[in-house]
């Protein structure tokens, strides 16, 4: 029962917005993005686009009291219809993606990793600049825990 709330829980918190810039509007090269997802977190990276296809990888974090977490993912993109927007891609996507996590307390250490899959819409906010939201599935497929000191030392305090 646990599993299936946190899969529901995940479902609808697995948004993303972009920020992209272009490269001279053409559908071809590399580009920088910027965003903030789940399971990415606040990230940024890089995506090469050929023709419909974008392939990404990008490097996440967050920070919270006594914690550190870190992600990196990479996906790839499939501009699939629509009329081109004025960065020459066509604004409808589906995308599929990896992440893996590593999350450090000062009594744990967790792994996880998930694949994702997306469909969403680019937004061109100019000729060099477009803002992409996207919602979909995400799977768990692995996590470990590693114990550094033992929880039952918090009573002690």
């Amino acid at each position: 029962m646990k599993q299936l709330i946190v899969f529901l829980l995940m479902l609808l918190m697995s948004s993303d917005i972009i920020a992209q810039d272009s490269i001279d509007g053409h559908p071809q090269g590399f580009r920088p993005m910027v965003g903030f997802s789940l399971p990415e977190l606040l990230h940024i990276g890089s995506r090469y686009q050929m023709d419909d296809l974008q392939y990404g990888l990008n490097i996440g974090s967050f920070s919270a009291d006594n914690e550190s977490i870190i992600t990196y993912s990479a996906d790839i993109m499939w501009h699939l219809f629509g009329e081109k927007n004025a960065l020459n891609i066509k604004p409808w996507y589906g995308k599929i993606g990896y992440t893996f996590m590593r999350e450090e307390t000062d009594f744990e250490i967790n792994t996880w990793s998930y694949a994702h899959v997306r469909f969403g819409h680019a937004f061109a906010l100019s000729n060099f600049i477009a803002l992409h939201i996207d919602a979909g599935l995400m799977f768990q497929t692995m996590h470990q825990e590693i114990e550094k000191k033992p929880k039952k030392f918090l009573a002690e305090f």
